[in-house]
């Protein structure tokens, strides 16, 4: 079975337990299955604000609006972006940043699996520029 559980906490911290034969906890280590809680270590310096999970992968978005794939299924995983599907290049069992999504920043993250179908979704947003405003230096007249 491939049962296992993402759990963020407000904090961003991402713990998962459950299964992990095909490395979907993303812990990075051969364990097969882990009872408790564990740590994913390697997203440390990320916080965590969504998941998702299904069909021995996991999914994460951080706050600044990356997506994180895991998994180390020998099955194929997709990024979707801009309306056109990009191969992932790897089958890790350690988050790996979804590639293709440069310029859009990732709010919302689902997994759907049916029989014959299995979707990842990646809601987006443009990702915007704060406009400055120029610094105006006051204009000095010399005294005469």
């Amino acid at each position: 079975t491939l049962a296992f559980t993402l759990a963020c906490t407000e904090g961003g911290l991402l713990f998962t337990f459950g299964s992990n034969g095909n490395g979907q906890l993303g812990l990075g280590e051969p364990v097969s299955r882990a009872v408790q809680p564990r740590w994913v270590r390697a997203l440390r310096s990320h916080a965590v604000i969504a998941v998702a999970a299904g069909e021995g992968r996991g999914l994460a978005v951080t706050d600044d609006g990356e997506l994180f794939c895991f998994c180390r299924s020998l099955q194929v995983a997709y990024g979707f972006s801009l309306g056109y599907i990009q191969l992932l290049a790897h089958y890790t069992s350690l988050p790996a940043r979804v590639p293709g999504l440069d310029g859009e920043r990732v709010v919302a993250v689902a997994i759907s699996i049916r029989t014959s179908h299995r979707m990842f979704c990646a809601v987006t947003e443009p990702v915007t520029k704060p406009v400055t405003e120029p610094v105006m230096e006051p204009v000095t007249k010399p005294v005469t």
